[in-house]
């Protein structure tokens, strides 16, 4: 009996080696070996999804870098370029190109820059307001070290006082005139208005008239370069283009900004 139970173990060990089915001498059932590395798979048997591939770091977009601050170029004896700004220094003047932005409507300002706040202003340039602060300090102005704390504060900007012409090629002829001789106050014309070159103020390391492109306000304001001592600077409504005396929009000119004399100038 005894024999005979060993030749049955060793008849199963065999059947077991040759992948039919595998029985214990105890009965119970017994999985099949792992098949062997490099082994062809069964048609039947689902293919494992492929491992997600490891993740790609991408780096984040540059910042836009600020423009090169304007060079300073020498002209002829006592005349400079900054920025498209002409500085004419004996003269205490300051030259450079704008055109015309509004032929009617409220204004708050009569000069922003090309991305300032072009639907409240008179005229628009190109010329950055870093350069020209500094062709105005270069032309001998200074400005104020008691700003406005806020736009359309009530109280008198300080600063040098100056004045501002424009020209430009007429039909028939060329015409200069008094900026302020395009605007109106409330419904008249508002005069001569005393300007004083405040310059802008510095936020958190950052050039305000830069940023927001606001250089000549007639609504008070603590950003733009230039401003003026009428008490009605305080209104936002209380300014508007002369139609009748401002040419067509898109109109070149040139602005002139010169500085008064100390007397004059109080």
């Amino acid at each position: 009996m005894r024999r005979c139970l060993t030749m049955l173990g060793l008849m199963l060990i065999l059947l077991g080696t040759s992948g039919l089915t595998q029985t214990t001498a105890f009965g119970k059932e017994q999985a099949p070996p792992a098949p062997l590395a490099g082994a062809p798979k069964s048609a039947g048997a689902p293919s494992p999804a492929p491992a997600a591939p490891p993740p790609v770091f991408v780096p984040p977009p540059p910042k836009p870098s600020a423009p090169p601050p304007p060079v300073l170029q020498y002209v002829s004896p006592g005349v400079f370029e900054i920025g498209k700004c002409k500085i004419t220094k004996a003269e205490g003047k300051v030259e450079f190109p704008a055109s015309v932005n509004m032929k009617e409507g409220m204004l708050e300002y009569l000069l922003v820059g090309n991305t300032g706040k072009l639907h409240e202003s008179l005229l628009r340039t190109d010329v950055e307001p870093y350069a020209l602060q500094v062709a105005l300090l270069l032309a001998g102005l200074e400005g104020t070290l008691s700003p406005l704390s806020v736009q359309g504060e009530n109280r008198l900007p300080e600063g040098d006082g100056i004045e501002i012409m424009v020209h430009w090629k007429g039909p028939d002829k060329e015409k200069k005139v008094r900026i302020e001789e395009l605007v109106l106050q409330g419904k008249e014309a508002v005069g001569e208005i005393p300007w004083v070159f405040t310059g802008s103020v510095v936020r958190d390391g950052i050039f305000a008239a830069q940023a927001d492109k606001s250089i000549i306000a007639l609504f008070h304001d603590p950003i733009a370069l230039i401003d003026h001592r009428l008490s009605g600077g305080a209104n936002d409504e209380a300014w508007s283009v002369n139609s009748l005396a401002t040419p067509a929009v898109g109109t070149p000119m040139t602005v002139t900004i010169t500085k008064k004399p100390a007397k004059a100038a109080q």
